[in-house]
């Protein structure tokens, strides 16, 4: 039986005190539902609900004997009242202690929200719509029959990696025979803009080197044609170095090839190359007075 039937049911055995008594109904009545709003508003946690839990057991011990005592003389409603005041007072207690803080409940809140946006983001990036998830798995699978239709018209895949590899090897040499084509004419421009074509700082004409100019002088002394292995011999020197100097006047045009041999022919073996004297290397060993 709760207090306000309680008090209902004194009400009608003693009619003296009635009016009393039924503000004392009014007043518990408003009490217990305001006990209930609280409870059903504020989210108690765990520490708090042990400490509410132990206010209820003594709400509890206190309506029972509130219940065994209240016989409503004139004396035993005043303890009524003095019970009512104390159950107000810690009414006022609850709402002190239970109510959360505003700072913490924004916080909250702004937790709340920023985990409600972080999933609606996890959603909207992990679920496949289920089209999406039809069409890729329309575009995955491989029937059967198409599977076995590729396979048949797949070549041998060791020969066509053999071929693969025979015209990758065939490409690779063609490029290393390019860059050192590349190479060799780039060291013979050099060779020849370092010789001939860069003019002297006193205004003077530019000279050959040393060794190619005693080469040219030889072509003058002996009035012949000679071969780079007669002029090596001559002189002394590598065949090499008497190559390159052949190339530089060759291209000077201060020498030229009076045979119709190929210059490849000069390192297979056969017939050498003869070279001679040409007008402007008699010029130019006239203008530097070469001979002695």
């Amino acid at each position: 039986m709760s207090l306000v039937d309680l008090v209902e049911k004194l009400i009608n055995e003693h009619g003296a005190f009635k009016e009393g008594l039924e503000l004392l109904r009014e007043h518990i009545s408003i009490l217990e539902r305001e006990n209930r709003e609280l409870k059903e508003r504020v989210s108690i946690p765990e520490r708090e609900n042990w400490e509410l839990k132990e206010h209820v057991s003594i709400l509890e011990k206190e309506n029972r004997m509130l219940k065994e005592r209240v016989v409503i003389p004139e004396r035993e409603n005043k303890g009524l009242r003095e019970q009512i005041s104390i159950l107000e007072k810690e009414n006022r207690e609850l709402k002190e202690r239970i109510s959360i803080p505003e700072r913490e409940n924004r916080e909250l809140k702004e937790h709340i929200s920023i985990l409600e946006k972080e999933n609606r983001m996890l959603k909207e990036r992990v679920v496949l719509p289920e089209r999406e998830s039809k069409e890729l798995k329309e575009r995955v699978s491989v029937p059967e029959r198409e599977n076995k239709e590729l396979k048949e018209q797949m070549p041998v895949p060791g020969k066509e990696h053999r071929v693969l590899k025979s015209e990758h090897a065939i490409v690779r040499a063609r490029e290393d025979t390019l860059e050192s084509k590349l190479n060799k004419a780039t060291k013979k421009v050099e060779r020849l803009n370092e010789v001939i074509k860069v003019p002297k700082k006193d205004g003077q004409k530019s000279r050959l080197d040393a060794a190619t100019e005693k080469i040219l002088q030889l072509f003058l002394e002996t009035g012949q044609e000679l071969s780079v292995d007669q002029v090596a011999g001559k002189l002394s020197m590598n065949i090499s170095a008497v190559q390159s100097h052949f190339d530089l006047l060759s291209e000077a045009k201060l020498i030229v090839e009076i045979t119709t041999d190929d210059k490849s022919s000069w390192t297979r073996g056969s017939t050498p190359a003869l070279f001679e004297l040409s007008y402007s290397g008699r010029k130019y060993a006239i203008e530097q007075k070469i001979l002695t």
